[in-house]
């Protein structure tokens, strides 16, 4: 046994070699990505305890209520563009059709952008939720038009992650300060997202603006017949994203009718443990995919050898981490909560399998959508983000949050064959990284 895993960590070495050497570009994007990821984690950690205490537990809750709502809307005006844009853009090679390319993405996220705002101010005038509340939501299209700004899809799709990563610290830092400077009664929750949205605001409209300079890109305006194509052809890249997003978001709520309080806390801190994994993998996969993307427009080999190359390694590192938190989960949720909680470790232990299962259809899925073939992936995640649901309202009733827990894993295990199901009937072609 020791000998297998001494092998198999000399062969995880010289791979990681290749990982570090092959691709100088490709390990400054992860690094830079992962930079980006660290401080969208670190940032809740840093605010919402201040925030919890500051405005009180009620206005807290108000706030959280807020933030799902304007991540739905913001998942309807990103639209798909974290997917589709690193995926067309490293393949447009005049500066004129990409400089085109650019400006009606643009365009169309702020049209987006205007349709949710005047949706949500009609919703406000017919709600019944106070005053106050309905101020939190109104100063939150501060966020939700910060969000909508961020150019984290065109530095992906440019494969220059290092210039977004100063201009993510600058907004978070901002973010933190405003807060913090800002937020010191109970009453003042009603700004509390419109500071947050500032700095993204503002990073933003830095962000496109050294964009364009950086690239030297022109700003091209777009008809009205030009957006409404870019809306019919990011239509699947849409679904599949926004049921990923509802599915992701669901679990918490169908547990809350049916489970404690103190259950429903200790899901909830096993599932961001164990989803930080999730981040890494998320990170990983926009790193590479408009790598893989630009491959495959170039030769079929090239691209068999970088899956090859850095897929498989990313697998094995990921899956000794899985298996690391698997045998210490008693440990990490001691650390993280400063309690002994073996329902948490319990659910944990269940959850560090669904990682694993999740880098598995990574190749799967980016191959599917290189070939335009995106929509079955829409058709998946919707059939079994709806099965999911159905057996996690079942098993929670009998088995609480260990059953919700076996629910995720158990749906994404399904999930995952049949990303590779699509892959082999529907691309027969393109399951060429697999043959010698």
């Amino acid at each position: 046994m020791i000998s297998f895993l001494s092998n198999r960590l000399k062969l995880i070495s010289k791979q990681f070699d290749k990982f570090t050497k092959g691709n100088k570009q490709l390990v400054i994007n992860f690094v830079s990505l992962g930079t980006v990821q660290l401080t969208n984690f670190i940032l809740p950690l840093l605010v919402y305890p201040y925030l919890y205490k500051t405005t009180g537990s009620k206005n807290f809750g108000s706030i959280v209520y807020a933030l799902n709502v304007f991540l739905y809307l913001s998942t309807v005006i990103d639209y798909g563009y974290s997917t589709s844009a690193p995926k067309n853009l490293p393949i447009i090679k005049e500066k004129e059709a990409l400089s085109k390319k650019i400006s009606v993405i643009i365009q169309t996220k702020l049209t987006l952008l205007s349709i949710c705002i005047v949706l949500l101010v009609i919703c406000l005038n017919f709600s019944n939720i106070t005053i106050s509340n309905k101020n939190l939501y109104l100063y939150g299209l501060v966020l939700l038009a910060g969000n909508s700004l961020l150019p984290t899809w065109l530095f992906q799709g440019m494969e220059e992650m290092k210039h977004l990563t100063w201009i993510n610290l600058s907004a978070k830092v901002l973010s933190i300060t405003l807060i913090f400077l800002n937020i010191k009664h109970q009453e003042d929750y009603i700004f509390s997202l419109a500071w947050i949205g500032s700095a993204n605001f503002l990073s933003g409209f830095v962000g496109i603006w050294y964009a364009y300079k950086r690239f030297g890109l022109k700003m091209v305006f777009a008809s009205s017949r030009e957006v409404l194509i870019e809306l019919k052809g990011g239509w699947y890249y849409f679904l599949s994203y926004f049921s990923s997003v509802l599915y992701s978001n669901s679990t918490i709520i169908i547990l809350g009718f049916f489970v404690s309080d103190t259950s429903l806390g200790n899901y909830g801190i096993a599932e961001k443990i164990a989803f930080s994994l999730w981040q890494i993998i998320t990170v990983f996969s926009q790193v590479t995919f408009p790598v893989m993307c630009r491959l495959y427009s170039e030769s079929r080999d090239k691209l068999n050898n970088f899956i090859k190359t850095y897929h498989h390694v990313f697998i094995y590192i990921i899956s000794i981490l899985c298996a690391a938190m698997f045998m210490t989960a008693n440990q990490i949720i001691s650390l993280a909560t400063n309690t002994e909680s073996s329902e948490a470790a319990n659910i944990l232990r269940v959850l560090t399998v669904f990682p694993f299962i999740v880098v598995l259809n990574v190749p799967a899925s980016q191959l599917i959508t290189i070939n335009e073939k995106q929509k079955y992936i829409a058709y998946a995640i919707n059939f079994f983000g709806v099965i999911g649901l159905i057996l996690c309202y079942i098993f929670t009733q009998e088995y609480g949050a260990i059953g919700a827990a076996f629910t995720a894993v158990s749906t994404q295990f399904f999930l995952t064959f049949s990303l590779y199901y699509i892959l082999r009937t529907k691309i027969p072609e393109g399951v060429f990284w697999n043959k010698q």
